[in-house]
């Protein structure tokens, strides 16, 4: 066990030289890794000094789709009620095989039940948040507790539109003749989604909302809850995207899958 983690430390040492070379050329000093054992779906991040500031960077090496976190934070930031609710893109790279995005780095944590229970408020933030990011025909698509930031004053921000998705405004999407990027599609929305491939970003918050009640059952306000999470529900379908992935190889093996379970 000891000798495969071992290899497996030398080889994402060895993946992220050309990494670490293109973000000193760019200008970042002070180079930490940040989740060094967290390389997700060609991802890997870091925490460095750029133009005298300390920033967190998001380098994607694989699917480049990093350019949708830009452009989120670029039509978003106009909207009064996003425009604190983001954190602020730095500066950004999104030629090559290397691309990053560098972001303001805030002290802070992700949202969890218990931060939930702190600050009902929250739950209004996130409402409001995805009502806004509707209404500008945005789907996040991975809408999750993960994806809710919360700083050290307390500000509720919302993370990580890397899969967003619109039909008004030209995200890089994957693609759906590569059996790589259909898995991860199918996957995307981590289970809150109504199924693979349907991504409804009132459904998935529905589904959070639903969740921490459950859990958190005997909360002072869970009545409050309740409500908040029937005012979410009447939204479910207004802004949805259903894709059919075409890889031909991908149908083969999910038919493959089914059979077998069912044997």
């Amino acid at each position: 066990m000891y000798k495969s983690f071992l290899k497996r430390c030398i080889f994402l040492s060895l993946m992220y030289i050309p990494v670490y070379i293109k973000l000193y050329l760019y200008g970042i000093r002070c180079l930490k890794i940040f989740k060094f054992n967290n390389w997700h779906h060609g991802f890997c991040y870091f925490i460095g000094v750029y133009s005298e500031k300390k920033v967190f960077v998001k380098v994607d090496t694989r699917i480049h789709c990093v350019c949708n976190d830009k452009k989120a934070f670029e039509i978003l930031s106009t909207s009064q009620v996003m425009a604190d609710k983001l954190i602020s893109v730095e500066g950004e790279c999104l030629k090559g095989k290397i691309q990053f995005v560098l972001y303001e780095f805030l002290q802070g944590s992700e949202l969890t039940h218990e931060l939930l229970k702190k600050n009902r408020l929250y739950f209004v933030q996130m409402i409001a948040m995805v009502n806004e990011i509707s209404k500008y025909n945005i789907i996040h698509r991975d809408l999750k507790l993960d994806n809710f930031y919360v700083d050290m004053n307390g500000e509720l921000k919302i993370i990580d539109f890397t899969f967003a998705y619109s039909k008004l405004y030209s995200f890089q999407e994957l693609c759906l003749d590569k059996l790589t990027h259909c898995s991860l599609l199918e996957s995307l929305g981590n289970g809150l989604n109504p199924k693979a491939f349907l991504w409804d970003d009132f459904y998935s918050l529905h589904k959070i909302f639903d969740d921490f009640i459950k859990k958190n059952s005997r909360f002072q306000s869970i009545n409050k809850i309740y409500e908040y999470r029937d005012e979410v529900e009447m939204n479910i379908t207004i802004n949805k995207v259903e894709l059919v992935p075409t890889s031909k190889l991908y149908l083969f093996k999910r038919k493959l899958k089914n059979m077998l379970r069912e044997e």
